[in-house]
């Protein structure tokens, strides 16, 4: 989407340039009178007119591509190999032992070696004392954190998250 950003910036740059001739328009028309003013003031309208339309164009551009864009399948492709399930972190409790060792929206692989399924097989999974997580961050790269636990609940919301299947 590197064209939306660009068309994004040309558009910014368009208003900054309308907003700024509109100023300098004003001081030429008060400080010369209207025949000197008049090509300041067409400039500051045509920029503003080209702003309006640059603008309108961006947004139907943005909606036509995210029409084009294929919904979502249902589950998370971006789980790697030899992984067939995990639990996708939605929030994280204020005082959840995880706080701090894996980010919100990590999919958690494995707990102490074991995959859950749901959060009530995460929750059991987690033993008092020191636990190894394994996780997924949002660049796909598998990391470990130990995360000390003192009961056994996680005091997170999650989501499970499986590979599409294949037809």
């Amino acid at each position: 989407m590197y064209y939306r950003r660009q068309r994004g910036i040309l558009a910014i740059l368009i208003w900054v340039a309308a907003g700024a001739s509109a100023p300098y328009a004003t001081y030429v028309f008060m400080r010369f009178g209207l025949v000197a003013a008049l090509w300041s003031i067409t400039l500051s309208v045509l920029l503003f007119a080209t702003a309006l339309w640059c603008t309108h164009i961006n947004e139907r551009l943005n909606a036509l591509l995210e029409a084009e864009q294929p919904p979502e399948a249902e589950g998370d492709s971006s789980l790697p190999e030899g992984i067939e399930s995990g639990l996708k972190i939605l929030r994280i409790a204020q005082h959840s032992p995880l706080r701090g060792h894996v980010n919100e929206k990590a999919i958690i692989v494995a707990i102490n070696g074991e995959m859950p399924s749901t959060a009530a097989e995460a929750n059991e999974l987690m033993v008092e004392g020191v636990n190894d997580i394994e996780w997924m961050g949002p660049n796909g790269k598998v990391l470990t954190s130990k995360v000390e636990c003192d009961g056994g609940d996680i005091m997170a919301q999650f989501e499970q998250v499986t590979p599409p299947k294949r037809r």
